[in-house]
């Protein structure tokens, strides 16, 4: 909500502080007063962005949509949502691109570490990077929320998945198992101002698997944080998985992955899959 207070507050420092072009400043109370809260509000605001740069050390959880693209519920054959649903990612799970991991046995940087014995996927997906503390947020205003974006990659083991599917339980032991949410760098919001149309990729080995517009997403961005902000409160640095378009598939110990945001090409990541 600053991004909208900031615009207001400079209206009055430049309107009511600076008289005639700069030539004579006001030293009223008001004016000074109004001048110390804009340059706080600043200084606060600034200090804020600086930590959401590495985001994942502020997250409290990773909220993460499922089946938000048409054409990845087909290829697992699974029927379409009538509205968005999400499943949780914690902090364990956060595997921050050249960075150590908050989880993991050997808490080695750019390693997703997973049970050799499991079928391990990938899902590359926007990341929605939440800055004000959002609670029942209406979809008008979502974006009023958002500090940034970034890539992620939202692995999965998908026999244990299908297993609980089929017991109709939770997706938490197919999810939830440490390092398995590598994360791009921070882009702000400003330097992508329509998240609902940006290319995502992913390639496996050097061979690109997933290649889509957040354009063929369901639920829009601004819908996905108003619905999971009825649900529970996002928290600054909080992270919103928007799900992943078609072309999932199997990875192994040793595949090499990388993914990114078209148009930001140095902001690229690479990690690399460790059986335990």
């Amino acid at each position: 909500m600053f991004n909208l207070l900031l615009p207001s507050l400079t209206s009055i420092v430049h309107r009511r502080l600076f008289v005639g072009r700069m030539k004579s400043v006001c030293h009223c109370e008001y004016c000074c007063a109004t001048a110390r809260r804009f340059f706080e509000l600043t200084n606060h605001h600034r200090r804020a962005m600086a930590a959401l740069q590495e985001y994942w050390r502020v997250a409290s959880k990773a909220i993460c949509a499922g089946r938000n693209y048409v054409a990845h519920a087909a290829e697992l054959n699974n029927p379409l949502p009538a509205n968005p649903f999400f499943f949780l990612k914690p902090p364990t799970t956060f595997l921050p691109f050249g960075k150590a991991p908050l989880g993991g046995q050997a808490r080695a940087p750019n390693a997703i570490e997973y049970p050799k014995q499991n079928d391990l996927h990938y899902e590359v997906e926007l990341m929605v990077i939440i800055g004000e503390r959002a609670s029942k947020v209406q979809e008008s205003k979502a974006l009023d929320y958002v500090a940034g974006y970034a890539v992620g990659i939202d692995m999965t083991l998908r026999d244990v998945q299908t297993q609980y599917k089929e017991k109709k339980l939770p997706w938490t032991a197919a999810k939830a198992f440490d390092t398995s949410l590598p994360l791009g760098p921070f882009i702000p919001a400003e330097k992508l101002p329509n998240p609902n149309n940006v290319d995502i990729w992913l390639s496996v080995n050097d061979q690109i698997h997933q290649s889509d517009s957040t354009a063929l997403m369901i639920f829009s961005v601004e819908r996905l944080i108003a619905d999971a902000s009825n649900i529970m409160t996002l928290e600054p640095g909080d992270i919103l998985a928007t799900g992943t378009p078609k072309g999932v598939g199997h990875v192994e110990a040793g595949d090499v992955l990388k993914a990114g945001i078209k148009g930001f090409d140095a902001l690229d990541v690479e990690f690399h899959c460790v059986g335990i």
